[in-house]
């Protein structure tokens, strides 16, 4: 699985650059891993920067890296810790998977 990075001139960076588009956080990315019947592969590539999938900047490394560490071992255990990491960000992006409407501008900060 690669969560999409914001390329430069692409219709993505157009909508990116007019805030109707946020790169995925990181929380998604360890959720679809999560729920996932089976084990998948993930780098995400530009992760902890700002156009590619994120957080708020204060756990992204620690997440990336966790990531990273369960492609290469599969080691679901490692992605269950990691969805337990205490941050005030994921009672952000909790908010907005109950809050945002499909078919509206997303909501990003």
């Amino acid at each position: 699985m690669n969560p999409c990075t914001v390329q430069r001139n692409t219709e993505m960076e157009y909508y990116w650059k007019r805030g109707a588009y946020r790169p995925p956080y990181l929380w998604s990315v360890l959720s679809v891993l999560s729920d996932a019947p089976l084990h998948v592969t993930c780098d995400p590539l530009g992760g902890g920067q700002k156009r590619g999938p994120h957080n708020c900047g204060a756990c992204d490394y620690e997440i990336v890296r966790g990531i990273r560490d369960y492609s290469l071992n599969a080691d679901r255990d490692l992605i269950c810790a990691l969805l337990d990491t205490r941050c005030g960000c994921r009672q952000e992006w909790e908010y907005i998977l109950a809050s945002e409407k499909s078919y509206c501008m997303p909501l990003t900060r």
